[in-house]
């Protein structure tokens, strides 16, 4: 019989399946969380309004299951998910994250969850490997410490995490959430307008899958991550439950409710940026503990170590891949 916390990390999983598996018949695209930041933060024309509420939608759902639950079985005390890693130790997780997706075209959501069940080649690839240098780097850093914090984060007490508090970031979430919707129905069109939509219900569905499953909590990642005698192997059946749902759901996907081609990656190339970018993902996930999901259910309790130093190295690994693959590109006469 599973303990509680293997039964929750199961039903998260499949939580995560449904939503990913919802996005991909609704609107042919694969969920990856990397992606979907990364035209966030380029400000891609075609798609940053749903990339945007997406983000958005992931933030007000945790401020108001927060709201609800608190601090405990859902979530870790701040002095919790903070712990153990120094700001400078934050940011240059974050930016080995940030190089290593935009490198690998991927994370654990886009690889894993979405690759792995599609028979995607590049994502059997790069699964494993990031896999490996992730517990790599835990493990030894378990047991070498670097960038540690010499001071200690004390974080915010309860009182200052108060309802009034997280009421505001919810209703500004959901202010921009219902706004984008808004103009898409009135001044653009109805494509736009189902985009916001369905990218409103997978966010929702999704930040509830990585809550439930545990995925939020850092603690819980590292302990996956970290081999040792406290290791908790319980991450496992997200994966599980994840891919074993989608294998089946997209799978049977031909086109989408709305009759659009699904996005396919033809893409079967196995080439050094690749493998570089899961070993550099890797060793920042391993680091941190946090890929670009969780981050995002994290990032509105506003702790600098994550909200600012994680996601600042994160933004900069994207933009110099970024810059680095304008640099390559031919320019046009």
């Amino acid at each position: 019989m599973f303990e509680q916390q293997e039964s929750m990390a199961l039903l998260g999983g499949i939580i995560i399946s449904i939503a990913t598996s919802f996005n991909y018949y609704t609107t042919g695209r694969v969920t990856g969380m990397s992606g979907i930041y990364s035209g966030f933060i380029f400000f891609e024309k075609y798609s940053f309004h749903w990339r945007a509420t997406f983000i958005f939608a992931m933030m007000a759902t945790t401020v108001f299951l927060w709201n609800f639950f608190g601090f405990g079985s859902c979530f870790d005390e701040p002095t919790v998910f903070v712990k153990n890693l120094s700001k400078p130790g934050y940011f240059v997780a974050g930016l080995l994250v940030g190089l290593g997706t935009k490198l690998g075209n991927g994370c654990t959501s886009g690889h894993g969850i979405c690759g792995l069940p599609r028979l995607s080649i590049r994502s059997w690839v790069f699964v494993p490997i990031f896999l490996v240098f992730g517990i790599l780097t835990a493990t030894y850093r378990d047991s070498n410490p670097f960038f540690v914090d010499e001071t200690p984060y004390e974080g915010y007490s309860m009182k200052q995490y108060g309802l009034i508090l997280n009421s505001v970031l919810l209703t500004a979430c959901t202010i921009i959430v219902v706004l984008f919707t808004l103009y898409s129905f009135i001044f653009t069109n109805r494509d736009k307008m189902f985009d916001i939509v369905f990218a409103s219900i997978t966010a929702v569905l999704f930040a509830i899958g990585l809550i439930v499953s545990g995925m939020n909590k850092r603690s819980k990642i590292l302990g996956f991550l970290t081999i040792n005698q406290n290791w908790d192997p319980s991450l496992m059946l997200v994966l599980c439950g994840a891919v074993g749902l989608n294998f089946i759901t997209m799978n049977l996907m031909t086109k989408t409710i709305l009759g659009k081609r699904l996005e396919v990656v033809t893409n079967k190339t196995i080439d050094f940026r690749l493998i570089l970018g899961g070993i550099l993902f890797g060793i920042g996930w391993g680091l941190g503990g946090l890929c670009p999901g969780p981050g995002f259910i994290l990032f509105p309790f506003f702790t600098p170590h994550i909200s600012l130093s994680w996601f600042g190295g994160l933004t900069i690994g994207q933009y110099i891949i970024k810059m680095y693959e304008n640099i390559l590109k031919p320019k046009k006469n």
